[in-house]
């Protein structure tokens, strides 16, 4: 009985046929829900449209929260960037009067 299914259904895949029929029997069954059952499709409708508009103002209100706060992250690499700057300056400076003050004594020493 298997090997008699098998050789009817050789080809396992899908029939181009048969997903037409599948989709015309899909429109034409919401054809007919949408003529005898207006109100309970528009209902449908109206609640699909608003999940989408809910949908859409929920991604924009997550992609200006992003940014601000890529924004702020950048802002806050920035000013740690120019206080690091400043204190290497402050750094140098330091040391380079050191190496100048020492480098008087030296001579001075000298003559």
């Amino acid at each position: 009985m298997f090997e008699m299914y098998e050789q009817n259904n050789s080809n396992h895949g899908l029939h181009f046929a048969s997903v037409l029929v599948g989709v015309a029997a899909g429109i034409a069954g919401t054809i007919l829900y949408a003529a005898y059952r207006e109100k309970e499709f528009n209902q449908i409708v109206n609640k699909t449209r608003e999940i989408g508009d809910k949908s859409t103002d929920y991604v924009g209100d997550v992609s200006h929260q992003i940014k601000d706060k890529a924004n702020h992250l950048a802002e806050t690499v920035r000013d740690k960037a120019v206080a690091v700057a400043d204190k290497a300056e402050s750094a140098v400076s330091s040391i380079s009067k050191s190496v100048h003050d020492i480098a008087e004594k030296g001579q001075r020493a000298l003559n």
